[in-house]
């Protein structure tokens, strides 16, 4: 338990440090914080919050692309089944190239 609370404390920093690659610093956490679930009954329903929530963090604009199918999945696993909230698309017409 220690050396995934360390791993935790690791991981914040990082991301806390990082920029456009803060998903990935998310994600890692909410493994962490599963594994720390698993090794921590007094405060397995908190870890387990919030693994999901960082899952949630480093899935928001990211649902569909594929390299992150893994942490869907992770995610449909923790939330019993449900998937993360997509991002909205966009109004129409907007965010579409055209042809002129």
């Amino acid at each position: 338990a220690q050396t995934l609370a360390r791993a935790r404390q690791e991981l914040q920093r990082a991301r806390q440090r990082a920029t456009a690659a803060q998903w990935v610093f998310d994600a890692q956490l909410a493994i962490v914080h599963h594994l720390l679930a698993q090794v921590d009954p007094a405060r397995a329903a908190q870890h387990r919050t919030d693994a999901i929530e960082a899952l949630r963090t480093a899935l928001e604009g990211r649902e569909q692309a594929p390299y992150v199918q893994p942490f869907v999945r992770f995610y449909a696993h923790l939330t019993g089944g449900k998937a993360p909230a997509q991002s909205p698309a966009p109004p129409s017409g907007q965010g579409e190239e055209t042809n002129p």
